[in-house]
């Protein structure tokens, strides 16, 4: 949880289910092509903490979908980051989310044709061939 209650600098509470959770440095197995996994179970943790950071350094929002089957669902994963991309005005709002930068983050650190840009083939490689 990300605030600014009165005072100068932001501030980022850091919740107890976040200490109780698994250490998620990076996941031992990348994904490999073919077998594909949504990008959200190659977040470590640290990701989480940058999702945050944005918040309190950048102002960004926790963006909900307005359009389609998930609509009013908030992108915090790999599939509602890239549905909200392909809405109207997508690049901005999808610039504003918070997540996105923690998706982004697991992304970089894997090549390009382990991890699909379709929200309908997360878990495929059809989308790559």
């Amino acid at each position: 949880m990300t605030g600014n209650p009165g005072g100068e600098h932001p501030t980022i509470w850091i919740c107890a289910s976040y200490w109780k959770a698994p250490l998620r440095l990076r996941q031992v197995a990348t994904p490999v092509k073919g077998t594909m996994k949504p990008l959200d179970e190659f977040v470590p943790n640290g990701g989480l903490l940058l999702h945050e950071f944005t918040h309190a350094w950048f102002a960004t929002a926790d963006v909900k979908l307005r359009e389609g089957a998930k609509k009013g669902k908030v992108a915090y994963n790999h599939e509602y980051v890239l549905r909200l991309l392909r809405e109207a005005n997508g690049p901005t709002k999808t610039r504003n989310n918070a997540h996105t930068y923690a998706i982004f983050a697991a992304a970089v650190t894997f090549n390009k044709s382990s991890w699909s840009l379709n929200p309908d083939h997360l878990s495929a490689d059809r989308d790559l061939k």
